[in-house]
This record gives C-alpha cells, structure tokens and sequence, in this order.
C-alpha cells in the first residue's frame, strides 16, 4: 500500500539518521518530517464515557521557539510520538527513546521506560495507564513511574480505549505481515484478552486509526482509507457509518459531552455526527489547513483542532474556527490539564517542539457585572480576570414593565487575548422611567458568542422639573446639557449670548416626564459666555456655559 511504505521508509530515514548523529556524538538530531501523518499511523485514542479524551501523534521535536506570543517552549530533547496527562496530572510522552515524565507540567523530566516509545496511551477509572508501543502494548499502576508488558498476542502500536465500565479494547498494529483488523477486549486491566469479532472482518485489512467509545458504549472505528465504522455490542459485529463523509481517512476522533462525534481527516477538514455516525457534516468553517491531525476537548467544550498548519479553536461545537497560533507548525498532538479556576494548560506536540499555553476554559472569564442608575442614565461596569480571542462586547437592553425584547444599544471593543483584569463601562443617556434589564454578549473573534447573567435597574420618575449644569464647562466644542420634569408637558431648551439674543433652540416639544440629555455643539459659536434656559409651564431655569478655545 502506498500509505504503508510512506510509514516504512519514514521509519528507516529515523534509523539511518539516528545512528549517523550517534556516531558524530549528537544525541538527538532534527529529523526529516513528512508534512502530513500517514494513513494508517495511530493517531489517538479517546473515550467519551469519564471524559478522559486521550490525543496522540506522530513524530515531532522539541525547539525553543516561542510562537504566536502565547506559547513557550518547553522542551528540546525528546523526539515526541504521543503524550497524555494521567489522572494525577503527570505530563507523559511517549517518543523515539522511550517514555518520559513530567510532573511540573514539563519544565522537568524523568526518562522512565526505553521500550515504551507509545503511540497511543489510554487510562482508565483506577489511574491505570496503557499504552501502545513499538515493543508491544504496555501497562502502568503508578502514574507511569514503572511499566509492566501486557501481552495481547498482538502486533505492535496498538490503539487503546477504555469504556465507562473500565473494559479495555485494543486494536490497530503495525506488522505488514500480520492482519490489524481485529478487536481484542480485556476486562482484568490487561492481563487477559478476548477476540471479540473473530470470523467478522469489516475493516478489509485497512489500518485502524483511532477507537472511541462513548458514554453508551457504542466503539467507534476510524480507519485509514475507509472510513469509520460502528459497534453497539462490545466489538462483536461492525456496520460502516459513513453518509456525508466524503473523506474516509481518519486521524482522530471525539466525542463531545451532549454525544456528537467529530472526526478529523486526512485532508477533508472535520466532519460531526449528531445521530451515531449515521449521517455526517462537515464543519470546516474558519479552519485553514484541512490535514487534520488531531483533535481534543477541554472540560467546557472548547474543542482544539492540530493540522498541517497550526493549531485552531471552536467554541461552538465545531461550527466556527479560529486560529491560535503555531502557524507555521505541524501539530500532531494536544494534551489538556485543567489548571483551576476555569482555565487549562494547553500542551501541543509538533515536529519541531511541545509548546505550552495557558488557555481559559471560557471566552472570557466575566468576574464582575454592575449596573448603577444616575437620574437618566445607567452606568454599567464590568470586569474580565482573563480573555482568550475575545472581539468585543454587545451590550443589550430590554424593558422589564413593556413587552420588549433585547436589542444591541452599543459595542465595546475586546482585549483580545489576556491574562490580566480588564475593566469596561459604558454609559447609557436619555432613559424614561422604568425598570431595565441589561446584558452583554461576549463575542468571540471566531463569531462564536455567550451572554452573561443579566442586570435589573430603575429609572425614578423625576419629582421636580430641574436643569443641571453642562458638562463638560468650559467645554470645546461640545457639552452635555441635562434635565429633568416631572410629567408629560411642552418644554423648550435654548441657547442665549450675552446680549440676550437667541441663538440655538435644542428642544422644543412635547416631553413625557422623565431626564433628558442633549448635547450641543457649538463649533460655530465664538468663545465667551452663554445662557442655557429651560423652560415648562410656569417653570424656567437658566445655567451659565463657558466656551473656551
């Protein structure tokens, strides 16, 4: 197959390579690395049932680079297959020269196992760990310190998945001569294996890929080359699912946390099934590289994207995409540790590094929203702790007594991508009395949005008629004039010089009680001293205006 020989003379280039820097005393060495994984190379295994959703990869290696602003180096001297974080929060890799630890999310590491290269690691209830190795398939109870040979009779690299119920399956393999078609299940955390679909050969001797399972049970089968297929009783018997998927090589697979199925491909973007795989969409939009290598997904449903060409981010279930960074990399593998607080550690493995970004688990993290009225205005506040790709804020008002509905008053710029508290305000004039809700739409720069909780405030209705004093005064060129009445009347507002000749007339109208703002511009008014009169009935008030150039 041509896939097969692209993995065996990739393999052999590695090797050759390797004892030729080992020779000029080069420990590790940047190696060639092919574009794109190949098909039938494991890729990743996840589950869908604890939320435990295991990414894995190709060959990549580690350079200090620091891309995008947002992500840091944080090691050069392992050759990188796959990694994944246990459930005691130890960063594991597996590469070229065996497995390696972390225990400080990878600014330090232990070199554990020589034999463990993983591809593909799955961990389940217990903190028992898995792994598929080019030795064969492997099993920890430590957090990964020591590692114990599990023979399944099988060939190597096998994909893992484990179930709700901690019933481990395995697939996969890497051996040309020996067929990766059949499913091995183990209920004893691996010391004894079944074959579960013996006699039934859906796969046709295509490579499997990837294994998913979710909380229901149902396995999911990706393959290189044909698709995906389904089983809904243990591994027994397979049915292909593959309506709408017009690209059958796939990378990777997960499953979100209401149950939809998202697979990468190989060059095919990423397609999501809602109804078990039955039926397939694509949900590409926004994603600039459509070799899609990976795919995982943090505990608030952010769901992150590795391809050809850097790595992507949807907050809205893969229906939009945007870029975070790593452009120029091939990101093969993504690791996720929650970091408290509603954030995550972000890891990505490339062919030239792991690098490392601190990303909120939410759009934005909104600490405070206030609303406080001032006569005619509301005054809102707000506060973010942190933001990540945030465009802005639609700010929305509706009234609580009339049967309204929400409607944008306003926008407010973003920060972008922050780790440090912004503060925002905007100023809402001119308001009847009434009672109000406000709320914001935080807006994502890929088009995605949330609201947040609303706030309720009232407008009094004014017991006096009164005039306020402009602000700015002085003022150049403009000022705010406000005003207040009591009750539905005729009111006039206008502007007088010194010698007591009208000038402008800013209202003149019938008003319902409430406080009013008018701002006037007197650009073409000379400097000096003016009159502001306001009158209702019997009513009348005047204020002093300064303009000053």
């Amino acid at each position: 197959m041509k896939n097969d020989n692209r993995f065996y003379l990739k393999t052999s280039l590695v090797f050759l390579t390797y004892l030729i820097f080992t020779i000029t005393n080069l420990l590790y060495a940047q190696q060639a690395q092919a574009n794109r994984p190949i098909d039938g190379q494991i890729l990743s295994c996840v589950t869908g049932s604890s939320g435990k959703l295991i990414s894995g990869s190709i060959d990549g290696k580690y350079y200090s680079t620091n891309i995008s602003g947002i992500w840091r180096n944080i090691n050069s001297s392992i050759y990188v297959y796959n990694m994944t974080i246990s459930l005691n929060g130890s960063l594991l890799v597996g590469g070229y020269f065996g497995l390696y630890r972390s225990t400080d999310n990878g600014e330090n590491w232990n070199k554990i196992d020589t034999r463990v290269a993983a591809n593909s690691f799955a961990i389940n209830s217990r903190g028992y760990i898995f792994a598929g190795a080019f030795e064969g398939q492997f099993r920890s109870t430590d957090d990964g310190e020591s590692w114990i040979y599990v023979n399944t009779g099988y060939p190597a690299n096998s994909c893992f998945v484990v179930n709700s119920n901690d019933v481990l399956f395995t697939a996969g393999g890497r051996d040309i001569d020996i067929r990766n078609d059949n499913i091995f299940c183990s209920t004893d955390n691996g010391d004894n294996w079944i074959l579960v679909n013996s006699g039934f050969l859906p796969f046709n001797w295509a490579f499997i890929n990837i294994l998913a399972v979710n909380s229901n049970g149902v396995i999911y089968a990706g393959t290189g080359g044909r698709g995906i297929y389904r089983s809904t009783n243990g591994g027994h018997n397979w049915i292909a699912v593959n309506n709408g998927l017009t690209n059958t090589t796939i990378n990777t697979l997960v499953i979100t946390s209401d149950g939809t199925l998202c697979a990468g491909t190989e060059g095919g973007g990423i397609y999501c099934s809602d109804d078990d795989g039955e039926n397939w969409d694509n949900l590409s939009n926004g994603l600039g590289n459509i070799f899609v290598n990976t795919l995982i997904i943090n505990s608030s449903g952010t769901m992150y994207a590795g391809t050809d060409g850097g790595a992507y981010r949807s907050t809205n279930g893969g229906s939009n995409w945007s870029a975070i960074g790593l452009a120029n990399e091939t990101v093969l593998s993504f690791a996720i540790k929650s970091n408290g607080a509603g954030s995550s550690i972000l890891f990505a493995g490339t062919p030239n590094g792991i690098f490392i970004a601190n990303e909120s688990s939410l759009p934005v993290e909104l600490t405070s929203f206030t609303a406080i009225s001032n006569q005619s205005q509301t005054v809102l506040r707000w506060i973010t702790a942190t933001e990540t790709y945030c465009y802005g804020f639609d700010i929305e008002r509706r009234s609580v007594v009339q049967s309204s509905t929400w409607g944008k008053i306003s926008f407010v710029q973003g920060a972008g991508t922050s780790y440090v508290q912004h503060y925002y305000s905007y100023i809402d004039n001119s308001l009847s009395p009434g009672r109000y809700l406000y709320r914001l739409k935080q807006i994502d720069v890929d088009g995605s949005f949330k609201y947040s909780k609303s706030v309720e405030i009232e407008i009094e209705r004014p017991r006096e008629y009164r005039l306020y004093q402009n602000y700015p005064n002085p003022f150049n060129p403009s000022t705010t004039i406000s005003y207040s009445i009591p009750s539905t009347s005729h009111v006039s507002l206008k502007i007088f010089n010194v010698i007591g000749r009208e000038v402008e007339i800013l209202v003149d109208k019938e008003l319902f009680a409430g406080t009013y703002s008018h701002v006037w511009d007197a650009t073409k008014m000379t400097s000096g001293l003016y009159f502001c009169r306001l009158q209702s009935g019997l009513f009348s008030e005047t204020k002093k205006l300064l303009i000053m150039r």
